[in-house]
C-alpha cells in the first residue's frame, strides 16, 4: 500500500487514472514534481484506489473470471 508513480502511457490507459489511483509523469521534470507531492501530502485516497484497483486485477481475480467465461461457453455449447 504505496503511492504509485508510473510513466504516463497508452499501457495504464483504462485502469489506472492519474491523481486517483496513481501519480503520472510524462517526463523526468513531472516526476520530480510528483515526487514532491508524493512525500509532502496525504496519499492516503490515492493509495486506497490504487489498492482497490489492484485488488481487480490480482491473478486470483483474473482465474474466477476466466472459470466464468469457461462455464457461460460450455454452457452455450450445450444448447
Amino acid at each position: 500500500k504505496l503511492p504509485l508513480l508510473v510513466r504516463d502511457i497508452p499501457v495504464y490507459e483504462g485502469w489506472l487514472k492519474n491523481n486517483y489511483n496513481c501519480h503520472m509523469g510524462k517526463n523526468n521534470e513531472d516526476f520530480i514534481k510528483k515526487i514532491k507531492v508524493i512525500l509532502s501530502e496525504d496519499q492516503t485516497t490515492i493509495i486506497n484506489n490504487g489498492y482497490e484497483t489492484v485488488k481487480k486485477r490480482d491473478i486470483s481475480e483474473t482465474g474466477k473470471e476466466l472459470v466464468k467465461i469457461y462455464k457461460e461457453i460450455i454452457n452455450a455449447s450445450k444448447s
